[in-house]
């Protein structure tokens, strides 16, 4: 019966850490920084790992440091960068 028990707890732990450490979360735990891919674009050829950084303009550097300088995370950061860059007559979204 232990060994049963055993077995079958093995099992499922195989079957659930195989999905959760090819799904980044992983990564995340080591405690790199995962923001810096997000501002990133493959290359030409479409290789993953030499990346491009993407060009920043004006507004969405002035309308971050705003939010920053309000203290400002998640939803109600996104809201506010969002309304400053209609605000801006440059910004191309």
């Amino acid at each position: 019966m232990k060994t049963l028990f055993a077995s079958a707890a093995l099992a499922l732990l195989v079957a659930v850490g195989t999905p959760i450490a090819l799904s980044g979360h992983a990564h995340a735990a080591s405690g790199t920084d995962s923001k810096s891919s997000s501002a990133t674009s493959p290359t030409k050829n479409g290789s993953k790992t030499a990346m491009v950084k993407k060009e920043r303009s004006e507004a969405s550097i002035t309308c971050s440091k705003k939010a920053d300088a309000k203290g400002l995370h998640g939803k109600a950061r996104q809201d506010f960068r969002r309304d400053c860059m209609k605000q801006h007559p440059t910004s191309t979204q």
